[in-house]
């Protein structure tokens, strides 16, 4: 049996391993038709229907030309009928225990935003259905365009990116809880946040998902870093070095300062996590030195490693009355230059 969608949807492509990913970030339902010689598997997000097909046997030879190997979909068959198919085809629009769909949004501890991928809203085992108000007294509901209000502003206090918590917490590799002694989790800690373990290195913050008390919180991924208890540090941005001589990072009176490495194939950028377009930021930009062979970047990107799909503003060159608008989506790359008056 085919599957039909909305004209009213715009659908969205993929191979396998690209739909994981979308499907990682955007958290969606599951969906799939098995019509016996394929799966074709699906996800919905807002307007948007993202689609994956597999085959069940072989691989057409129009795929075959379009760079997809047999190999490969027998590999992603497999992931699929594992780890994916067995829960999926779950309810879209789930519902509260009472059987009565949600209103509530906010977290009410810890001035958790609402989690946008969480809509139709069901509660959390640990939350309390009922109405909410957001810290300047609305109402928070849900709707087919929400925000997380306020959720990107940094005005960078204190002279480091990174903020030690209150007591000692222990973290356990591969697990997604952590749990506190003397902690103040409600108090210090949203969504927001990254966190690890004082002793592990940079690459193994990861999003906090909730905290329900003061010392219990929930991680977005399992724990990369030690099985350990000590210290532990948050941060809403994250360091990702390029090469053996990155550069550098200052935070203070207000500004975060980034110093550039002068060593070839070297660099350093910050990022943090948003939720979905469409999105609106504003950002306070100097740059004190155009240098050659250096270049300075800002914007949104899909990935801080390998990004397919970006729109940001370049500086590079020397030129101090130039810089460049840049935009792409899976490859597709537009660059323009602007000259200031």
């Amino acid at each position: 049996m085919s599957v039909n969608f909305s004209a009213s949807l715009t659908t969205r492509l993929y191979n396998w391993t690209d739909w994981l990913v979308v499907a990682t970030s955007h958290k969606f339902a599951i969906q799939y038709e098995d019509d016996i010689d394929t799966y074709t598997i699906w996800g919905y997000d807002g307007p948007e229907v993202h689609i994956c097909t597999i085959w069940q046997g072989t691989v057409p030879d129009a795929a075959i030309t379009g760079g997809y190997s047999q190999a490969q979909n027998d590999a992603d068959l497999a992931d699929w009928e594992t780890n994916y198919k067995p829960t999926a085809n779950a309810p879209i629009d789930p519902r509260a225990a009472t059987g009565v769909q949600g209103v509530a949004a906010a977290k009410g501890l810890g001035n958790f935003a609402p989690d946008p991928r969480n809509n139709p809203y069901e509660p959390a085992p640990d939350e309390v259905s009922q109405l909410y108000v957001d810290t300047e007294g609305s109402l928070v509901t849900r709707g087919a365009v929400l925000t997380d209000e306020g959720s990107l502003r940094d005005d960078f206090v204190g002279s480091a990116l990174e903020t030690t918590l209150t007591g000692s917490l222990t973290f356990t590799n591969g697990s997604r809880d952590v749990t506190g002694t003397g902690t103040l989790f409600t108090e210090e800690v949203n969504r927001n946040h990254y966190i690890k373990l004082s002793a592990d290195g940079i690459d193994k913050f990861v999003a906090i998902v909730r905290a329900p008390t003061d010392t219990s919180l929930l991680l977005e991924e399992p724990y990369a870093g030690s099985s350990a208890t000590g210290a532990a540090q948050i941060t809403r941005w994250l360091k990702v070095p390029i090469g053996g001589t990155p550069g550098t990072v200052a935070v203070g009176s207000s500004s975060l300062t980034l110093t550039g490495s002068t060593v070839n194939a070297c660099g350093l950028h910050v990022y943090r996590s948003g939720d979905y377009l469409p999105m609106l930021a504003t950002w306070q930009v100097s740059i004190s030195q155009r240098v050659a062979n250096q270049t300075a970047w800002f914007g949104f990107r899909d990935s801080s490693t390998s990004p397919t799909m970006y729109c940001d503003v370049v500086f590079d060159g020397t030129a101090n009355t130039t810089f460049k608008f840049r935009s792409a989506w899976n490859g597709d790359e537009q660059l323009s230059t602007i000259t200031l008056p």
